[in-house]
């Protein structure tokens, strides 16, 4: 057995016995990403990781996925509001269209592929679609 293979069980022993270890992981993973999102620099292999774990134990799309996205909502929700109202449009545009490449960049880094088109859209949605009149 690899040290992958044992790490892994142990990991899914404690998700799915402490309820408590799995929502600090969640809310750790969470809390990186978002302070990536503000421009500090990440771990991103340790994000990888823990992601490639969730996604081996078959529980990514309900532990980690669904917050993330729920997350990710709320983030450029409140995003949106606030730069619209500071940004000139030809600027606002360019700050959705970097922001649309980092999160491929996070899909392509630590994410799982199936999570693109979901978070493409939502950054569409709420950084453009909620505010496609005052643009």
């Amino acid at each position: 057995r690899s040290i992958w293979d044992t790490g892994l069980d142990l990991f899914g022993m404690y998700m799915s016995h402490y309820a408590e270890v799995q929502q600090k992981t969640v809310e750790g993973l969470l809390m990186l990403i978002s302070k990536e999102r503000d421009g500090d620099t990440v771990n991103r292999l340790l994000i990888q990781k823990l992601v490639r774990m969730f996604l081996a134990l078959q529980t990514y799309k309900d532990t980690f996925e669904a917050p993330f996205m729920s997350r990710s909502r709320e983030y450029y929700a409140k995003e949106g509001q606030g730069l619209l109202h500071k940004l000139q449009v030809g600027w606002y545009l360019a700050h959705v269209e970097k922001r649309l490449s980092e999160e491929s960049d996070r899909v392509l880094h630590y994410l799982d592929a199936g999570t693109r088109r979901p978070l493409i859209a939502v950054v569409e949605q709420y950084l453009l679609q909620e505010h496609v009149t005052k643009i």
